[in-house]
């Protein structure tokens, strides 16, 4: 049986390195400590609503005698874990940033979204590796490479748009939209390509894994592209209020 210090090492580890990677990051007005605990904690308790209402999704579902849907692939990945993961992200990252007189950067947003994120991410990390059993260490690489920092490059996402809404008045509403339309479709094709595997023939079970890892790369490039766009915005406008 595995100890709980190696579960919790392993499952916060991949959670520490990203929150180190985009802390480093912040040097213009790096956030207070406090805060971004604050998120990192906010992050956990919007494990919350997503288990009380996956509990109640499939009670409603199995009283009607509909419960076969619920292992359907793109059911579970979009309806049972994207939608309300992303959707209880997002409203726990409005509480943070309410009245929050330190997010006062387009870079902020970010940092604040990738927290939030990592709390979540962090907490199902060690209720999986939990159950693991004897393959906790090839459960904890795996999820380590893809499913952390999944969450991790959603909540980056989520903290861009966040921030051009804030900071872009005039098209506020269009990316309060894609802060969490884009994460939550992200999101829930990687979970798709994981949860389509079982399906498959073992002849082409390479697709879902390809695809996974397709939409795996395909938001890390995006992830870091939100990064540096913003890090350059702050730059350019401390360089220009400096003059």
């Amino acid at each position: 049986m595995n100890s709980l210090l190696t579960i919790l090492l392993l499952g916060l580890l991949p959670a520490v390195v990203l929150f180190i990677f985009i802390y480093v990051k912040d040097r213009l007005k790096p956030e207070p400590a406090g805060k971004l605990f604050k998120a990192f904690s906010f992050g956990v308790l919007s494990t919350l609503p997503v288990f009380a209402y996956g509990f109640i999704v499939e009670l409603l579902f199995t009283v009607m005698g509909l419960e076969t849907i619920l292992n359907e692939p793109l059911f579970n990945a979009f309806v049972l874990a994207s939608i309300p993961e992303e959707a209880s992200k997002m409203l726990l990252l409005w509480l943070v940033l309410r009245g929050n007189k330190h997010f006062d950067e387009k870079f902020d947003g970010i940092v604040y979204g990738a927290c939030v994120a990592l709390g979540f991410a962090a907490f199902e990390n060690i209720g999986y590796l939990f159950n693991a059993g004897d393959e906790i260490y090839s459960v904890a690489f795996t999820r380590a490479l893809l499913a952390v920092p999944m969450h991790f490059l959603c909540g980056v996402a989520m903290g861009y748009y966040i921030s051009m809404s804030k900071f872009y008045p005039y098209n506020s509403r269009r990316n309060m939209v894609l802060a969490y339309v884009v994460p939550m479709i992200v999101h829930g094709l990687y979970d798709f390509f994981l949860f389509l595997e079982p399906y498959l023939d073992d002849s082409i079970k390479l697709i879902s894994s390809l695809g996974a890892i397709g939409v795996s790369v395909w938001i890390w490039k995006r992830g870091l592209r939100y990064i540096r766009e913003h890090i350059f915005r702050d730059e350019a406008e401390m360089s220009a209020n400096e003059k």
